[in-house]
């Protein structure tokens, strides 16, 4: 059985956000896609940085609050990756993937 390391899970993160600037990128320029792509953009950006800073906690109590932040914000990616496949009809596989690193 593979163990996950910090390392892992960082790494999975950052790509994750990498995934996330450029399907905001590849968004439509109208006002409601803009935001949607701000909302999206900030909580898919924020879980890995979260993660990173659960990793440097100094107390059991920091590195649970930390991750259950990430945990959260994944929770809001997710809800703005949904509401943005469902308005501008995006199927290719990088939402289809984002979503499934969400759940």
């Amino acid at each position: 059985m593979n163990k996950i390391t910090s390392h892992d899970i960082q790494k999975r993160t950052f790509l994750f956000a990498v995934r996330i600037v450029k399907l905001v990128d590849r968004l439509p320029r109208s006002v409601a896609a803009v935001e949607i792509g701000r909302q999206l953009l900030r909580a898919g950006t924020s879980v890995g940085a979260n993660v990173r800073e659960a990793d440097g906690a100094s107390t059991h109590k920091d590195f649970s609050h930390k991750i259950n932040i990430a945990e959260r914000e994944a929770k809001e990616t997710h809800y703005w990756n949904y509401c943005m496949r469902s308005f501008y009809k995006m199927t290719p596989n990088s939402i289809l993937y984002s979503m499934k690193q969400t759940n």
